[in-house]
Parts: structure tokens; C-alpha cells; sequence
């Protein structure tokens, strides 16, 4: 998504930016996490900032390098990585993306973000455009 709106990509974290954070391990897999610092007055701190320690899955070794046109940002990692990204030109919440797999959050249930949360509000866009 982040390309389509004129942004820029790390291909590969690990050997363009080796001194960052471990984001991929093939033998943890799905059971690594990482904190994420909530940007102040987005979506992601309307749905967690009550989140007193946020923390997300990583299974990527690609990560956004310049953001695109158009798009906020609603959470980063320690390292500086732009984690989850929105639409500003939509309602907020209809265009979005982030870089971690919510899908995988039952192998970390009650320790990682509520995916819920986002699906939620998914959930509510469809239901407001379905016909």
C-alpha cells in the first residue's frame, strides 16, 4: 500500500539496516514481539492508547522506508520503524495497514494488541458500504 502511494520500501532489514532490532527469526517464528509506540491523536491511540505496554508480533524483514503521500502514521517500533500506517484521504480506519500479522495473534493471546480492535473498525466500514 505504501508504494502505490509513492512511498519507499527496506527490501531487507537485516542486511540494509543490520544494527536494527531483530524483526524475523525463523525458529521463533510467530512468537516474537516487539513494543510499539502509539502516535498521539490517531486512530491507534483512540483504539490503544490505554495500552500501558504495546506489543506486537514480527515475522518481516521488509519495513517502510519513506512514507507515502496521503498516509499517517499510527504506530512505529523502538527502532523507528513505521508499524502501522492509515488512509488520510478516508474515514479513519477504512484505508489502513500494519506490519504486523494479526491473523498470528492467537499464538500470543492477552500479551500482544487486541486485534479485535482493528477488525473491528474493518468490520464497521463494510458494514457502512456493503450495498
Amino acid at each position: 500500500m505504501n508504494v502505490y502511494f509513492g512511498g519507499t520500501m527496506y527490501q531487507d532489514i537485516g542486511s540494509q539496516l543490520p544494527q536494527s532490532a531483530v524483526h524475523r527469526s525463523a525458529s521463533l517464528y510467530d512468537t516474537i514481539n516487539h513494543p510499539v509506540h502509539i502516535e498521539p491523536g490517531t486512530l491507534f491511540d483512540r483504539l490503544y492508547g490505554h495500552v500501558a505496554n504495546p506489543l506486537v508480533n514480527t515475522v518481516h524483514h521488509q519495513a517502510i522506508k519513506d512514507l507515502g503521500r496521503d498516509l499517517e502514521v499510527f504506530a512505529r517500533s523502538e527502532d523507528g520503524f513505521i508499524e502501522a500506517f492509515g488512509y488520510t484521504k478516508e474515514a479513519a480506519g477504512k484505508v489502513m495497514g500494519v506490519q504486523w500479522h494479526p491473523e498470528f495473534s492467537q499464538t500470543q493471546k492477552g500479551i500482544l494488541l487486541d486485534e479485535n480492535l482493528i477488525l473491528n473498525v474493518f468490520i464497521e466500514h463494510a458494514r457502512q458500504h456493503r450495498n
